[in-house]
């Protein structure tokens, strides 16, 4: 039986932790399957945090494909020092009402360094309270109230955030994609016909299958140094893009069951000014490559979950082959003494 899903308004978090696999996780099968179980099937991996550039990559996305959604998830953080009391204690306030709970306000003058103070602040810590001066409590809740639970940058990444999603939504093709019903963010899964093994897709964007795109459309959104066509070329080769390309048009098939395969593009832009941006396909050819890479992947994370076992490298001792270029270096200093 066919088992098949799409789901709107699933959060990220969410979506990564299912265990179906999705086409980052075919990359690490490549390099080994003790690789994939350790990231995604180990009970016990480590959750890793968003570092700064994917906190920024998140909030570029958001802007992009979901800009009603962009002013309630992301904000500028507030121009106060964290060495200050105030700013000491804004940071717990944006941390969650739990931790903000134990603040309470009091007059202000009244400090731990006099002797009503020192009385009131015992009292306080007695039963597990914080003290903080009247107006300095204030101005915390009146600065964290809208900006808890978002995403804080400071002016400066925040306005570039804002100038790459304006300039990318001018150019022309923006327009005519994102102008028409899409979807963005929708988490797709199925069952592998051929193996039984789980799958899923997040697409950045797309269309379904339409007048105008009978088989779907499907966008996939990439910031880089370079968006001119060799550049990108270069970075879709060393960012194995390929096998995104081809699971992603793969399950969205499957799932819509389109007569064809849907035209799978990238929306590529610049990080640096002007922010320029470029609309490229998937060739043929490269889909195809990335099909038998996935297909032999998955083949082996079946065999995988069938026995339990999930191997690294080889357990015998293998001599090393050098990269191509190193060889020819190699064979041409040997072959020249000899």
């Amino acid at each position: 039986m066919k088992v098949t899903s799409v789901t709107y308004g699933m959060s990220n978090p969410d979506y990564h932790a299912d265990p179906a696999i999705g086409s980052s996780g075919f990359k690490l099968m490549e390099r080994s399957p003790l690789h994939y179980w350790s990231a995604y099937r180990d009970p016990n991996r480590e959750r890793r945090e968003a570092t700064p550039a994917m906190l920024i990559g998140s909030a570029w996305h958001c802007g992009i494909f979901e800009p009603n959604e962009f002013d309630d998830r992301y904000g500028i953080k507030p121009d106060v020092s964290s060495a200050t009391t105030m700013g000491k204690a804004l940071a717990v306030f944006l941390s969650g009402e739990a931790a903000w709970a134990p603040y309470t306000a009091i007059p202000d003058g009244i400090t731990k360094a006099s002797k009503d103070g020192k009385a009131l602040h015992a009292e306080l810590e007695a039963e597990g309270k914080i003290g903080l001066e009247q107006s300095v409590f204030d101005k915390v809740v009146e600065l964290g109230t809208p900006l808890r639970g978002k995403d804080l940058f400071d002016v400066d990444t925040f306005d570039r955030i804002k100038k790459m999603c304006a300039s990318a939504h001018a150019h022309p093709l923006a327009n005519f994609i994102f102008g028409r019903e899409n979807f963005s963010e929708a988490s797709i899964f199925w069952t592998d016909p051929e193996t039984g093994v789980r799958c899923k897709i997040r697409p950045d964007n797309f269309v379904a299958p339409c007048k105008e795109f009978p088989n779907g459309l499907i966008i996939d959104g990439k910031t880089t140094d370079d968006a001119s066509p060799d550049g990108f070329a270069k970075a879709i080769w060393n960012w194995d893009m390929h096998y995104q390309a081809a699971f992603y048009t793969d399950g969205f098939q499957y799932v819509f069951e389109t007569k064809g395969d849907p035209l799978f593009c990238w929306m590529a832009q610049e990080k640096d000014a002007p922010f320029a941006t470029a609309f490229y396909t998937a060739p043929g050819k490269l889909i195809e490559y990335g099909r038998k890479l996935y297909r032999r992947q998955m083949r082996r994370l079946a065999e995988c979950e069938k026995t339990g076992v999930w191997p690294g490298y080889s357990n015998a001792v293998t001599t090393i082959a050098l990269p191509g270029w190193a060889e020819k270096i190699v064979d041409d200093l040997v072959g020249e003494r000899a």
